[in-house]
């Protein structure tokens, strides 16, 4: 949906909130249960006598923000086994989050030990959708972080690999 103005943008992020499942789970009263994919394109004109832009010009960027719902440790699972609903939800989300885990990791061994390594990124649509975050890499702004942020947030999953391509800590 295209939205023009700030207050546009909460009331599109806020519909899609209200769109998510939440449930108890025996780690938190109120669990997200299913995963939140916002993408932000953003547009920025340029306006007549603005230095170093040219009147019309465009400059465009996205921001993908992204949350995903937690997974459930097979210690709680006899809690939804009674719900079918549940234990199906649990299983999709558990089975997504163990996709985006190993395209995550296949992708930093082709990153680091130029290896070719297919990445599967259709095997669920999570993966699918955030695919450009992990092989779009945009050059890095002068002191930014290079690093895309989903592939931070997994470092502690994949840092024990720099060691067995001999990269060090």
């Amino acid at each position: 949906m295209e939205v023009g103005t700030e207050a546009a943008v909460e009331a599109a992020l806020a519909q899609g909130n209200a769109a998510r499942a939440t449930a108890p789970t025996a780690a938190n009263a109120c669990s997200s249960r299913s995963h939140a994919i916002c993408q932000l394109q953003l547009v920025r004109i340029g306006a007549v006598g603005e230095a170093n832009t040219e009147a019309g010009a465009q400059q465009e960027g996205s921001v993908r923000l992204v949350d995903l719902a937690g997974s459930e440790r097979k210690e709680t699972a006899h809690q939804t086994a009674d719900d079918p609903d549940r234990l199906a939800e649990m299983k999709a989300i558990n089975s997504s989050l163990g996709s985006l885990k190993e395209c995550i990791r296949l992708q930093f061994l082709r990153d680091t030990a130029a290896d070719d390594t297919h990445v599967p990124y259709r095997r669920c649509k999570l993966t699918t959708l955030l695919k450009s975050s992990f092989v779009n890499h945009a050059p890095a702004l002068p002191g930014a972080v290079s690093e895309s942020v989903p592939r931070l947030c997994f470092l502690s999953h994949v840092a024990p690999l720099r060691s067995q391509a001999g990269l060090g800590s």
